[in-house]
């Protein structure tokens, strides 16, 4: 005659083997719940010390170079914000993402022409870092003039 399982008799030792068995899978569920659910995604921003301020153009810009990591698990950029901000008046800016530097450069004449890309949304894992040479435009600067203060812009 077959045995089902509403048959068996359970005893401590079928209750073990059953939960012994379950146990990998229950571990894996509860690591990636963590991991998703839990876990702060973030992205860290490793600059380098190169920054490019100028006006042209589109008015006043600043270009940033570094890398972007993911910690704890990847990220999507859509788009990127830079604030600058006066400590002694409290006045801040808002300068939005602009273009990308291509990694490599052309030569025009003996002067490095930089070749711009639009910017469009990438992926940053948390194996490997993303470089980046990032331009940012003041748009509520647009129109207005900049004076030099001695040395300073």
């Amino acid at each position: 005659m077959l045995m089902t399982p509403w048959d068996w008799d359970w005893n401590l030792t079928t209750t073990l083997a059953v939960l012994a068995l379950a146990q990998p899978g229950v571990l894996l569920l509860f690591q990636w719940s963590y991991r998703r659910y839990l876990l702060k995604a973030e992205i860290v921003v490793h600059p380098t010390s190169t920054v490019q301020v100028g006006y042209g153009p589109y008015g006043a810009s600043i270009t940033l170079t570094g890398s972007l990591q993911a910690v704890n698990r990847e990220q999507f950029v859509s788009g990127m914000r830079l604030t600058i901000a006066n400590e002694r008046t409290g006045e801040r800016h808002q300068f939005g993402w602009h273009a990308f530097i291509a990694g490599h450069q052309r030569m025009t004449g003996g002067v490095p022409d930089s070749v711009l890309e639009v910017p469009a949304g990438f992926m940053v894992t948390t194996q490997q870092g993303n470089r980046y040479t990032v331009v940012f435009v003041g748009h509520d600067l647009e129109g207005e003039q900049v004076r030099p203060q001695g040395n300073r812009i």
